[in-house]
């Protein structure tokens, strides 16, 4: 077993908050434990910032784990967790990754500046809804052995990978199996259909995207600026377009507000 700067092992219904481990195999191991509470927790420059090993019911909220040699937040053969507006970035490997873990929730998470934004590897049954995955070197999401079903759908997912010359990206998303993915209702950084598609690799399984958001999901994390479609702004449909953009743009300062 990896050092760590806070290890459980066995151990129930605990509360770990406003700690900063750093410098170690893993900042924060659980093993076999349960119904923890882990809160404020800086887990940064590590091997491994949090690691959650056979450990199910725990709640990870608002914890950053950034700039660790490999993830920031690892959960292996781990079930029912719900993870909360973490910050998991710029990390050599991967963001958050998911080994043969199920029924977990990741939600208004930031994944961004990392190899991989979020992966999933063999695990099913857990909702990614309203993260932001952004800006990752190699692929935002990246689904492989086995990973469906997942419910996969409001996050705000751009300008992962390399940009292309078509304006798209390789890649926001990589289905690296045979099996087929739904991903909607997510939003992609544009409103084009053929850019949506050029940014997916479908390798070999497919991955159903429609329907799209045009605007970001107001539930998720969001930096940068909304690409505005190319229609007149005078005419009707230009109208509509306008008075849409200027909604989503307060929802999303709305909910900015409120974290």
């Amino acid at each position: 077993m990896e050092y760590a700067g806070i290890y459980l092992a066995h151990a129930d219904h605990c509360t770990i908050s406003e700690n900063n481990a750093s410098n170690n195999g893993a900042g924060i191991r659980l093993d076999y434990s349960s119904y923890n509470n882990l809160t404020g927790n800086n887990a940064s420059y590590n091997n491994i910032g949090i690691n959650l090993h056979v450990s199910n019911d725990n709640n990870l909220t608002d914890n950053t784990a950034s700039n660790n040699y490999y993830d920031g937040i690892y959960l292996y053969a781990s079930r029912f967790n719900n993870l909360t507006n973490n910050t998991a970035s710029n990390n050599s490997d991967v963001g958050l990754t998911l080994y043969y873990s199920y029924y977990n929730i990741l939600t208004v998470n930031i994944a961004s500046d990392n190899s991989d934004g979020i992966w999933l590897y063999g695990s099913f049954n857990n909702n990614i809804s309203c993260n932001w995955i952004h800006h990752n070197n190699q692929y935002g999401l990246h689904l492989s052995e086995g990973s469906i079903p997942n419910t996969i759908e409001s996050n705000n997912i751009m300008a992962n990978g390399a940009e292309q010359p078509d304006g798209s990206w390789h890649y926001n998303f990589n289905n690296s199996q045979n099996d087929n993915v739904t991903a909607e209702e997510n939003y992609w950084g544009t409103t084009s259909s053929a850019v949506i598609v050029a940014s997916i690799n479908e390798n070999p399984g497919t991955v159903d995207y429609e329907p799209f958001l045009t605007a970001p999901a107001p539930c998720a994390p969001f930096e940068g600026e909304l690409e505005v479609p190319e229609v007149p702004i005078l005419s009707p449909v230009g109208l509509i377009t306008l008075v849409g953009l200027l909604s989503a743009i307060a929802a999303v300062a709305i909910v900015r507000k409120r974290r």
